[in-house]
């Protein structure tokens, strides 16, 4: 990534902020009623977050750097509570900004970004659970599928069903952030990027 100007670098400061803000009180608030996908929710504001700064700052880097920002802030607020949740919130900013910088900001690029943001985020919580946690693999597997009745089926139903959830989930997180970049953007400047 090249140097960013300094009107370029309050932009990723501002959205940075946004996606701070909306990690620590969106997600404290659906952690608090125990909603079963908010991390889900909380991939989908991330993404639309990232859009909107990579439709201002179209260079590879930047998601991530608002990611890395983002952990940083939560990080120092909350110090371990949210220990494990931190480097998922980078990881999925590099594969957003991945996907961002060899796609452009195109309906079905930003589809897939969200799609492959949601798959991170799941590979991320079974990686926390199974290693930070020590649960069963099968357990981990059955809480994320976040439906009870998947319980008692294979392992291999129980991982289809899951990737599946988080990409259909992930495809409208990602199809309601182009629709935010819609409103923001002109159409004569979308999927220029």
């Amino acid at each position: 990534m090249t140097k960013l100007s300094v009107k370029e670098l309050a932009f990723t400061a501002m959205m940075t902020c946004c996606n701070s803000v909306s990690e620590l009180t969106v997600g404290n608030f659906l952690h608090l009623i125990n909603f079963s996908m908010k991390g889900s929710v909380l991939v989908g504001i991330n993404l639309m977050i990232y859009t909107l700064l990579f439709s201002r700052i179209p260079r590879f880097g930047v998601v991530t750097l608002c990611g890395f920002g983002t952990a940083l802030v939560n990080f120092m607020l909350t110090g371990g509570f949210k220990i494990f949740a931190l480097y998922c919130i980078v990881l999925e900013a590099l594969v957003v900004d991945i996907i961002f910088h060899f796609g452009g900001l195109k309906r079905n690029v930003i589809i897939l970004a969200g799609a492959a943001a949601g798959v991170t985020s799941c590979l991320c919580s079974f990686f926390n659970g199974v290693v930070f946690m020590g649960a069963s693999i099968t357990n981990v597997m059955e809480k994320l599928a976040q439906a009870p009745w998947v319980a008692g089926h294979s392992v291999a139903f129980i991982i289809a069903f899951i990737l599946l959830w988080r990409v259909v989930v992930g495809l409208v997180f990602g199809g309601l952030a182009y629709k935010v970049l819609e409103v923001v953007k002109p159409d004569n400047q979308i999927g220029k990027s």
